[in-house]
C-alpha cells in the first residue's frame, strides 16, 4: 500500500497511527488482540463449565436443560470481530467498515437472545425470525454507510420507533400479545 500510493483510499485520519512493517495503523491492529484473547478465554472457560457438568451431573429431571451452543457461537462472535476490526484498520474505508460492523450487528443479537433466554427461560426465541430481522438491520447498516440519504434516515426513523414499540410490547406482554 505504501509503494502503490493508494493510502488516500484509507480516507480516516492517521494522526494516532504508529507504523510497524508493512501496516500503516499498527497500534489499531493490534488493539484488537485484546478482543481475540477474550473470545478464546470465554470458549475455554465453556469448556471447563462443560466438563465440571459432565463430571458431576445435576439432576436433568427439572429445568431447562444445558445448552452451550449459544455461549460458543458468543465466544467465536468476539474472535471474528476482532479479525475482522483488525482488517479493516489496516485500510479504514466505506466498504471494509462493513465487514467490522456486520459481526457487531451479529455478536449483539447473540447477546441479547442469550440474555433474553435468562431471563425467559421457558421463552425461545425462533432462530429463522432472529436471524431474519439480523439480515434486515445488516441490509440497513450498509445501506446507511454506502448510500444513506434523508430519504433513508427517514424511514430508518419510523421503522426503529414501531419495530422497539412491537418489541417493547411483545416482551412486556409476553404470552397475550401476538405480532
Amino acid at each position: 500500500m505504501n509503494v502503490s500510493g493508494a493510502l488516500d483510499l484509507c480516507y480516516y485520519n492517521f494522526l494516532c497511527a504508529h507504523p510497524a512493517g508493512e501496516v500503516n495503523d499498527f497500534n489499531h491492529v493490534f488493539s484488537n488482540i485484546g478482543y481475540l484473547l477474550l473470545g478464546a478465554l470465554f470458549l475455554l472457560q465453556l469448556r471447563r463449565r462443560k466438563q465440571a457438568r459432565k463430571r458431576a451431573p445435576r439432576d436433568e429431571e427439572y429445568g431447562i436443560p444445558a445448552h452451550y451452543g449459544l455461549l460458543s457461537s458468543l465466544g467465536v462472535a468476539m474472535m471474528v470481530v476482532a479479525l475482522l476490526s483488525a482488517t479493516y484498520h489496516i485500510c479504514p474505508n466505506r466498504l471494509n467498515f462493513q465487514f467490522d460492523t456486520a459481526f457487531m450487528y451479529v455478536m449483539s443479537v447473540l447477546a441479547m437472545v442469550k440474555i433474553y433466554q435468562a431471563r425467559h427461560p421457558d421463552v425461545n426465541a425462533r432462530a429463522h425470525a432472529t436471524f431474519g430481522v439480523l439480515a434486515v438491520l445488516i441490509a440497513f447498516g450498509v445501506w446507511g454507510v454506502l448510500g444513506g440519504g434523508s430519504f433513508f434516515w427517514a424511514v430508518f426513523t419510523v421503522l426503529h420507533v414501531f419495530t422497539f414499540l412491537m418489541l417493547s410490547l411483545r416482551i412486556y406482554y409476553i404470552g397475550q400479545f401476538r405480532l
